[in-house]
């Protein structure tokens, strides 16, 4: 009797343990069989993460994804000309955030973003990848009202061509 089984992902087709039925390289056992499914499974998934879903490749053979990731990074890229350099003490906006918050401006790393780490090895470029990886990194608080000094507050690290000016601490003069 043949036992026929098909990968929820749309791998190979799977028979049963009759001989001659089954490629070399085809696991015989239904776990071998659901391991190797879940790796097939993960690479696509790692790839979509890169590329983009399979579904969003164009008619002329590109993936519109990637294309929306160069557009977004060729948009920074033409911005970073024209932003001011921000110092310490400078009030910021953040380009993706529309509620209007305020934030200070308390340290200008060397590192660039992609050098920039977070938490379990995660950097300032994983968690903004439409921003490019060679940003400079920036330092802010978000200060209230009420608040009595700001060392004690908690730092957030953005890509500059993420944070725009809003106030300027000191006199930018002829910059």
């Amino acid at each position: 009797m043949t036992v026929g089984w098909r990968s929820p992902l749309g791998g190979p087709r799977y028979e049963g343990d009759i001989p001659g039925e089954r490629e070399e390289n085809e696991p015989k056992w239904p776990e071998a069989r659901i391991e190797q499914s879940w790796r097939e499974y993960e690479i696509r998934q790692e790839a979509e993460a890169v590329a983009g879903p399979e579904d969003e490749l164009r008619a002329d053979g590109g993936n519109s994804h990637a294309a929306r990731i160069a557009e977004q990074l060729a948009k920074a890229d033409d911005e970073a000309d024209d932003l001011p350099d921000l110092h310490i003490g400078d009030h910021v906006q953040d380009r993706d955030d529309d509620d209007g918050t305020t934030m200070l401006v308390v340290g200008l790393d060397t590192r660039k973003a992609a050098a920039y780490e977070l938490e379990d090895g995660v950097t300032i470029a994983d968690v903004n990848p439409e921003y490019p990886a060679e940003d400079d990194v920036v330092e802010v608080v978000f200060p209230g009202r009420v608040d009595m000094e700001i060392s004690s507050m908690r730092r957030y690290a953005y890509p500059r061509r993420r944070l725009e000016l809003e106030t300027p601490l000191h006199d930018r003069g002829e910059e």
